[in-house]
């Protein structure tokens, strides 16, 4: 696992390759922008590398949006090529945010590896860290999926679809709170328990 702090440029031009393997052209960001994102919030990037060789070999991109920005992206009009740092928030206080799940990727040759495992057991950690130590939340997830593995994916965790974008990806919206999710293992069940205590404790504001 990359600490959050540890995230180096090479990691992120090496997330740039995977991405080629893997999506559309016009559907990967420039690695000039993910590099001003992870400088403007470095937990808008995780990933994990192979101890053997130091390869960058999976990442997750997740963006904390505006509620403006986060409803602007429902709308399903426009790409995530290129977000405005003005509209990524930094985890700068407690509050309740909205998360954008921008991709989700393991290398073609670690895809029938334990990689995507520990990529999503590790990004749970850090949301149950942000809760525990920082007090903020995440609401709603969106999540935008531009290929067959990741509509499986969403489906899998219970995300709803919304609807088809202009540019021929598939929209699709979950809450951990209330907790909409199916998480499995032990580490999801462990976020599902942790946010259904939250969502007791704050049910004023969401009912």
């Amino acid at each position: 696992v990359i600490q959050p702090n540890e995230v180096t440029f090479n990691d992120i031009l090496e997330s740039y390759e995977i991405e080629q393997q893997l999506l559309r052209p016009e559907l990967i960001s420039p690695v000039e922008e993910v590099l001003s994102w992870y400088k403007h919030n470095n937990l808008t990037m995780h990933g994990i590398r192979d101890n053997s060789n130091g390869r960058l070999v999976g990442f997750i991109n997740a963006i904390p949006l505006t509620d403006e920005y986060f409803k602007i992206f429902q709308q399903g009009k426009i790409t995530d090529v290129n977000i405005p740092l003005k509209h990524i928030r930094n985890y700068d206080y407690p509050d309740f945010y909205k998360l954008y799940i921008s991709s989700i990727c393991i290398s073609p040759d670690y895809q029938n590896t334990n990689a995507f495992k520990i990529l999503y057991d590790s990004f749970i950690s850090v949301i149950i860290k942000l809760a525990i130590s920082n007090e903020i939340y995440f609401s709603e997830l969106l999540a935008e999926a531009s290929t067959y593995q990741g509509e499986r994916l969403c489906n899998a965790i219970g995300m709803r679809y919304i609807k088809n974008t202009e540019h021929n990806t598939k929209l699709y919206f979950g809450t951990l709170i209330p907790p909409s999710l199916r998480l499995r293992n032990n580490k999801g069940k462990e976020l599902h328990t942790f946010y259904t205590r939250i969502f007791e404790e704050y049910r004023d504001i969401f009912s």
